[in-house]
């Protein structure tokens, strides 16, 4: 993985993202977003042409929860989808919720960008799991 954005309004739950994510040593790109505005704010200035600081070819990791106020996950989707198409080939999202609706689950899967769905927290096993390609 060449950076990670970690999206949700919870920053008990970002920190705790980070920590791992840091111990891991997945990556040494992390960015933490505290709403869905925010993340797609920021997936503008990482992924801006003449950005010097990140490289627009580099690949992105994405965890979105889906529980958030102001855009919640199936919105900053769809706002991904429109707006965003471009980014499709370098942008992988995993949903990381605390959702374990099963129509959560198969509406994810309606979503070509969603490489997958894991239950939070976040661990070092998944980690590893996804970073060598085999699902959760």
């Amino acid at each position: 993985m060449e950076r990670v954005i970690c999206i949700d309004d919870d920053p008990l739950c970002l920190l705790l993202a980070e920590v791992v994510i840091k111990q891991s040593n997945v990556t040494n790109e992390i960015h933490l977003a505290e709403s869905g505005p925010a993340a797609l704010s920021l997936l503008n200035n990482i992924h801006s042409t003449g950005n010097q600081l990140a490289p627009r070819d580099l690949s992105t990791l994405i965890f979105l929860d889906l529980n958030m106020p102001v855009m919640n996950g199936w919105e900053f989707l769809e706002a991904f989808e429109k707006n965003y198409q471009h980014l499709c080939g370098l942008v992988k999202i995993v949903i990381l919720t605390s959702s374990i609706d099963t129509a959560d689950i198969i509406r994810s899967r309606q979503y070509k960008i969603v490489s997958d769905y894991i239950p939070k927290p976040i661990t070092a096993e998944v980690l590893k799991k996804l970073q060598t390609g085999i699902a959760a």
